[in-house]
Parts: structure tokens; C-alpha cells; sequence
């Protein structure tokens, strides 16, 4: 029975699961405690009644996108990321620029890969991303490893109704605080070319 069913017809509970939980938050939790009755359901009905496979199978692939969607939309953060550990306070960090920076006339915005804090003479770790948004054209390139003083905000979208999605488009890319600084003497190039 599944032999005989095309490959398109598998895929679309699995797709079906990614494109409903993108739209309505879906906990693992509920999912792996369904995931179990349907394993049940699918091994009995392997050997009583073969009519229960298709249906169970489709469950679990529905399941399956669910999870899969679940890892970029509610990831789980380490104990160190910057996300659980930033007050609102203006910080100093360290960190390598990920992307290309984009150069516009009046700014230059740069992914950053944090990898410490300082404060005082104390030298923290931390990871995550951040989107940082330095007025100017600083001599910033792929792969610097810089360190920078500047206070983290949580990015928001504009509230617009059917607008672009900004704040999901940054998480999915795994960007979930943002930064500005006003000008680039806050902003030190400690070594170049650190990239891949």
C-alpha cells in the first residue's frame, strides 16, 4: 500500500506540519506525547489491520514538521547565550562579523557571532547573534573580529498588518537582539579576516 503511493504524497503531511506550525505556535511537548499513541496505532495496525498504516504515517510526518519548524522558531538556547543575559544595559562585546556587511549611505548593518562579554576586568562567554547598526562606513568586512560598546534591544517588528515579517526573518537566520551604535569609535577592529 505505501510502496505504491508517490513520493509528493508522503511529503505533504510533512509540509503540512511545517506551514500550521509557522502560523500557530505548536509546543514539542503535546506533539511527542501524541507521537506515541500513533507508534501504538501504527505497530498494531501492521499486523490487525493494514488500513491504519496510512493514516498513522501521515500523522507521524505531520509530527515530524512540526519538530522539524519548532527548532528555528522556539530554539532552545544555551545557559550562556545572549538572549537570557543581556540587561539593557549598555555592554562591551567581542565578536566576529558573519555576513557581508551591508553598506547603505548613512549606516552599515553587520551580523555579529558573539563570543564574550566584558565587564570589568572579567572576561564572560556567550554566544548568539546580533544585528548591529553602526552609523558611518566603517572599514568592516567579513570575518573581523571586532569588539564594540552598545546597548541590546529585542528586534520588534513595525506592527504593520500583512507587512514584511522582520523579526522572523532575523530568528530564522538566528538573530534575535539587535544593537546601534552612533558612531564607529565605539567600534574596534581587533583582527581581520577571521572567517571561514
Amino acid at each position: 500500500m505505501v510502496r505504491n503511493m508517490p513520493l509528493v504524497m508522503l511529503l505533504l503531511p510533512f509540509v503540512a506540519g511545517i506551514v500550521v506550525a509557522s502560523s500557530i505556535p505548536i509546543p514539542n511537548a503535546p506533539i511527542l506525547i501524541a507521537i506515541i499513541p500513533i507508534l501504538f496505532l501504527l505497530l498494531y495496525g501492521v499486523r490487525s489491520q493494514r488500513r491504519l498504516i496510512i493514516p498513522c504515517l501521515f500523522g507521524l510526518l505531520f509530527f515530524a514538521g512540526v519538530i522539524d519548524i519548532n527548532r528555528y522558531l522556539q530554539p532552545s538556547l544555551s545557559s550562556n547565550h545572549i538572549l537570557g543575559n543581556y540587561e539593557g544595559e549598555k555592554m562591551i562585546l567581542e565578536g566576529t562579523v558573519c555576513t557581508a556587511p551591508q553598506f547603505e549611505t548613512d549606516k552599515t548593518e553587520a551580523v555579529i557571532l558573539l563570543e564574550r562579554r566584558l565587564r570589568a576586568r572579567d572576561s564572560i562567554p556567550c554566544k548568539g547573534k546580533i544585528l548591529l547598526s553602526i552609523e558611518g562606513a566603517p572599514k568592516l568586512d567579513y570575518g573581523d573580529y571586532v569588539r564594540f560598546k552598545a546597548r541590546l534591544k529585542r528586534i520588534h517588528n513595525f506592527q504593520n498588518p500583512g507587512g514584511f515579517d522582520y523579526e522572523r526573518y532575523l530568528r530564522w537566520r538566528e538573530v534575535y537582539l539587535s544593537a546601534s551604535i552612533r558612531s564607529d569609535s565605539d567600534l574596534v577592529v581587533l583582527r581581520k579576516g577571521q572567517g571561514n
